[in-house]
């Protein structure tokens, strides 16, 4: 399947002149493949002979070789790939599109965006396949698309390079806080003192059970881990699968007031409870804890819940 206009003709979208301008300026000026690289590659240009003279440069970067236009064409007619490059005639042609190679980043990035529009028009052609086939539980197909447009997002963040000495320096600090933080906890803390000084706090990716007998407090002790860890400026998540959102939301509030949750529930808080009631409120409201009540959420839906808020930095804790 493929995009076209109304007249038949491809209208996938692509720029052949930030393609050309872009291998012209790589020509003129070799050191701006250090930038370029960071943004794109070989199999984001359109044109598959621009590809393959694109990844030859990139083979010549890495080798430490020059970037030169006879280079490039030896290297070509070796693999024996210049009858699909054309003829050396596109390749010299290329060094007289731009007279600078100044605005060679603005160039890799205007491809790399028309890659990206690319890929997400294919992501939706396959949503489509899969939809009208049905052949998967729709939460399956759901999760696998929302995966594949991530993908896409990631390969379009830049990727920071760290150097050596960097990490050196950063795996001393560690050490040193871990040597100083003896006793103390490296993680989130918990609230519960006991417990941080045998777990030394939350950490990403732990993964914690919370059993016990029924109506031992196990909600309760988990809203207090929720409150704790939203007080520091962390963002949590909440699944309830057995109570509603204003049952959760009324123990939330009891718990942070400290007043009577039955008080809240038949409305007989006491005057002097009810400030301290409206008090606890306004530091809830403050907190970055998000509620959901769906009594029939799959994994995959948490997943894709947990993915959206993460991406959006609002989340590091799931409950």
């Amino acid at each position: 399947m493929g995009l076209y206009d109304e007249d038949g003709k491809n209208s996938e979208p692509y720029s052949i002149e930030a393609e050309e301008a872009l291998l012209g300026s790589v020509f003129i000026n070799p050191n701006v493949m250090g930038d370029v690289v960071d943004i794109i590659t070989a199999e984001d240009f359109y044109k598959s002979n621009y590809k393959l003279i694109f990844s030859e440069m990139i083979n010549a970067y890495n080798s430490g070789k020059i970037i030169d236009v006879l280079l490039i064409i030896e290297a070509l007619k070796k693999k024996e790939l210049m009858d699909e490059v054309g003829d050396e005639e596109v390749i010299y042609d290329l060094t007289e599109v731009v007279p600078t190679a100044a605005n060679a980043v603005n160039y890799a990035q205007i491809i790399k965006d028309k890659s990206v529009q690319r890929q997400l028009i294919a992501i939706g052609e396959k949503i489509v396949r899969m939809a009208t086939r049905g052949y998967e539980e729709t939460d399956a197909m759901l999760d696998k698309s929302e995966s594949m447009i991530f993908k896409i997002a990631e390969s379009k963040q830049k990727k920071e390079i760290v150097k050596l000495s960097e990490l050196v320096q950063s795996k001393v600090k560690r050490l040193d806080d871990g040597s100083e933080a003896k006793g103390k906890i490296t993680g989130i803390s918990s609230g519960f003192s006991r417990y941080d000084s045998i777990t030394s706090g939350f950490h990403g990716s732990d993964l914690i059970i919370l059993a016990a007998r029924p109506a031992m407090g196990k909600t309760a002790f988990a809203l207090n881990l929720a409150i704790n860890v939203a007080r520091q400026g962390k963002g949590v998540l909440i699944y309830s699968l057995e109570m509603g959102n204003e049952q959760l939301f009324d123990r939330l509030v009891a718990s942070e007031s400290r007043v009577r949750l039955k008080g809240i529930k038949d409305g007989t808080l006491t005057s002097e409870e009810l400030v301290t009631l409206g008090d606890g409120l306004g530091r809830l409201s403050e907190m970055p804890i998000y509620i959901s009540d769906s009594a029939s959420v799959t994994m995959l839906e948490i997943k894709a819940n947990a993915r959206r808020l993460k991406a959006e930095g609002k989340l590091d804790f799931i409950k």
